[in-house]
């Protein structure tokens, strides 16, 4: 069905548009947009025109505080990096859907991992706003769900976890390159052409996986 409705694909069509549009009017509004993180958020905001966009790029082991390598992966849907930030993206798809129980804790400890060396945090594309669907135990905030993943690591702060996570959704995705796609002008009609069929493209993916 040429992927229809997977989140892996809708992540790739999006993001790779996202990636080819004026960083500082599309990609750089959208983080603007989100919720969460605020500090490591503006970090990757201000490096957005040379930060690298990597779509499906593969398993993440962290390091645990201990030092030693994690005994799992994270798979992000994509990267998004630049010399002083990292941004995980982990996206759902636009149908419903849940995060496995150790998903969120799993994403949380690559954050704190990352965040020695850098300002990192991980941005959740997600269908609706939280609380979000965890397999098995209904609706959570994302501080419970990092605390069911990770019980050996006491409750975790909210305050943490709010620096380590930024939220957006699909929808929003769309309405803001939309409003972007708007408001760009320039002098070359080609250009404002090209833009305009790369936006287009991201509205279309977002109402065709819906």
């Amino acid at each position: 069905g040429g992927g229809l409705g997977r989140e892996n694909v809708l992540t790739v069509e999006v993001f790779s548009a996202l990636d080819f549009l004026p960083r500082e009017h599309f990609l750089g509004q959208i983080l603007q947009a989100a919720r969460g993180a605020e500090v490591a958020r503006g970090h990757l905001i201000r490096d957005i025109e040379a930060a690298n966009v990597d779509l499906l790029p593969g398993d993440l082991r962290p390091t645990l505080p201990s030092g030693q390598p994690a005994a799992w992966t994270v798979q992000p849907d994509a990267t998004i990096s630049s010399t002083n930030a990292f941004c995980l993206v982990e996206a759902k798809r636009l149908k419903p859907s849940s995060f496995q129980p150790q998903q969120l804790a799993r994403l949380a400890t690559t954050i704190t991992a990352l965040s020695r060396s850098q300002s990192a945090f991980c941005l959740l594309v997600l269908r609706k706003d939280p609380p979000v669907k965890v397999k098995g135990h209904g609706d959570l905030t994302l501080a419970e769900a990092v605390r069911l993943g990770d019980r050996t690591a006491g409750a975790p702060d909210p305050l943490r976890v709010a620096e380590q996570f930024a939220v957006i959704t699909w929808e929003e995705i769309a309405s803001m390159v939309s409003t972007q796609t708007r408001r760009f002008t320039n002098e070359d009609p080609s250009v404002e052409i090209s833009i305009a069929r790369l936006a287009r493209e991201v509205a279309a993916s977002v109402q065709r996986h819906h």
